[in-house]
């Protein structure tokens, strides 16, 4: 009887929490895969609220552009519509002379390069 004891101790000692690795892993993973898929969502749709990176503005009503000097000094500094964006030519030859380094909701903030 002391025989069949033994072996049944040990084996239950050494084989158990393996059996029980194994359902913690399953659990682990099917929780990593309902993590995973909800981050594959949640990036979907982030990538469907984006705004298109091609297109400088989006207008909603207005935008607001304030256009700096290289001494800090304002060239431009107002609200314009999508119309008036396009028939302005002098400021869209700033605006492709400048480099935007502020966006903040609607107000976009441009520095002058050096000519």
């Amino acid at each position: 009887m002391k025989t069949l004891i033994l072996p049944l101790l040990f084996s239950a000692l050494f084989f158990a929490p393996s059996a029980s690795d194994a359902s913690q892993d399953s659990c682990c993973t099917d929780s990593l895969k309902t993590t995973k898929a909800s981050l594959m969502v949640a990036t979907e749709l982030e990538e469907e609220a984006a705004p298109d990176l091609e297109a400088p503005f989006w207008f909603q009503e207005k935008v607001y552009i304030h256009i700096y000097d290289q001494n800090d000094q304002p060239l431009v500094d107002g609200a314009f519509t999508s119309k008036e964006l396009k028939e302005n030519k002098k400021l869209r030859d700033l605006l492709r002379k400048s480099t935007r380094f502020l966006s903040l909701d609607t107000h976009h903030y441009y520095m002058l390069n050096e000519e």
